[in-house]
């Protein structure tokens, strides 16, 4: 999002905050409701709009299968992986098991996450992710669900993990450049 675009999106929030307190203050006729209503669409599908989701098309490239590093950190082998390969887009999958694992919950409110150590052993049940550019270089953001011998789960963003055994599944995806940057509105670094 651009400086005009992000411009944009606070106009029509802070109009968007006028428009409510108007309706507070307003009277309460039917046609005051409709004429309300109208502009509060017509606001909402401009501040859709002007925060609309980043879409790409993409053809599939080069596909990696292969071993995860026994005693390894999933997150930076791949991210290291992907460097080396020149990979700037893509889709990964991985299975396994790990010795310990950090995860992220994302607290919306503070903008921050909330980071959960395990420190077991654990099953991969599922882990996937993507593939893009931050500060010019390969970023993997990888989700994860782990299980224990109980079945009993956890999940998360993976920050970091110990590798027991694992392989991965890599598409690498050809188009443009998909680049996260920092946004002020949710904390996170989102594509632009």
């Amino acid at each position: 999002m651009t400086s005009q675009d992000e411009e944009r999106y606070r106009r029509l929030r802070q109009g968007l905050g006028q428009i409510v307190r108007m309706r507070e203050l307003g009277p309460k006729s039917p046609r005051w409701n409709r004429a309300w209503k109208r502009l509060l669409w017509q606001y909402e599908k401009a501040l859709q709009e002007a925060s609309m989701t980043v879409v790409a098309e993409f053809q599939p490239g080069r596909a990696f299968l292969g071993r995860l590093p026994e005693e390894g950190d999933l997150v930076a082998f791949l991210s290291d992986f992907c460097q080396k390969k020149g990979v700037q887009a893509g889709w990964i999958s991985a299975i396994g098991t790990v010795r310990r694992a950090v995860l992220g919950y994302f607290d919306q409110e503070r903008q921050q996450y909330r980071r959960i150590s395990i420190e077991n052993e654990m099953e991969i049940a599922a882990c996937q992710g993507n593939v893009s550019l931050k500060d010019g270089k390969p970023f993997v953001h990888l989700h994860i669900l782990l299980s224990d011998e109980e079945g009993a789960t956890f999940a998360g963003h993976l920050f970091e993990s110990t590798l027991f055994v694992g392989e991965f599944w890599l598409q690498e995806l050809l188009g443009p450049a998909l680049e996260r940057h920092p946004d002020p509105r949710s904390g996170l670094s989102l594509w632009k």
